[in-house]
């Protein structure tokens, strides 16, 4: 991680997670985060929406994510990488969050983790099967709490995000052997990078591939 992105994820006003956060969800964060290699003491410093980031990480021991995979397969093969985006733009995101939100989206993610597996599952399945408004449908189902900030929150993450991508992606299409990996919630809606890519005047059609079942 950029030191910049990791100076970023803490806290810098002398303020102390357990002190913004109360100390009943700081003690239930404890659990996860130390089972994650992150001590009490460190986990004090981190910003709510930081920490929020590390308990929904996937589990390292279970090998690298699936753009982490496909980047160091790049590499591997010594081919060009380029990224639509930063980890500065993409965190700006959350850094721009009042604390309250903050608060909320970190209570929201403890409490979804004890489904994580299932949800995830089922994202996985709806992809594989190709239906796209599934796929969406499922992806604003999961709001939290607050439907205000869940709303607010995913224009930012999803449709804002998913103009800038398209339009940052435009000169790589120009190249008949650019591959762009993009997280699948990335791809549907009127928004989607699909319907951008369209509107663009792009033929959007899916590839014929076999699933290996895992």
């Amino acid at each position: 991680m950029q030191v910049g992105v990791g100076r970023a994820m803490f806290l810098s006003d002398g303020s102390t997670l357990d002190q913004l956060i109360g100390n009943g969800l700081f003690g239930r964060l404890s659990l996860l985060l130390n089972d994650r290699g992150i001590s009490p003491i460190q986990a004090a410093h981190l910003k709510p929406w930081a920490a929020m980031i590390m308990i929904t990480r996937p589990d390292q021991q279970a090998g690298y994510a699936l753009d982490e995979h496909l980047y160091h397969k790049a590499l591997h093969e010594y081919k060009k990488v380029c990224a639509l985006e930063t980890l500065n733009e993409q965190l700006g995101i959350f850094d721009d969050l009042s604390l309250d939100d903050q608060t909320t989206l970190l209570e929201d993610s403890m409490n979804y983790l004890k489904n994580i597996q299932e949800i995830n599952q089922e994202l996985i399945d709806t992809y594989l099967s190709g239906d796209l408004d599934k796929l969406y449908k499922l992806g604003t189902s999961m709001q939290g709490s607050d439907d205000e900030l869940a709303a607010r929150l995913r224009k930012r993450l999803i449709d804002e995000r998913n103009l800038t991508m398209a339009d940052r992606m435009l000169p790589y299409l120009k190249d008949d052997k650019s591959f762009i990996a993009v997280g699948a919630l990335h791809l549907p809606g009127t928004y989607g990078l699909l319907n951008l890519l369209r509107e663009q005047g792009y033929l959007v059609t899916p590839p014929e591939i076999q699933v290996n079942p895992w």
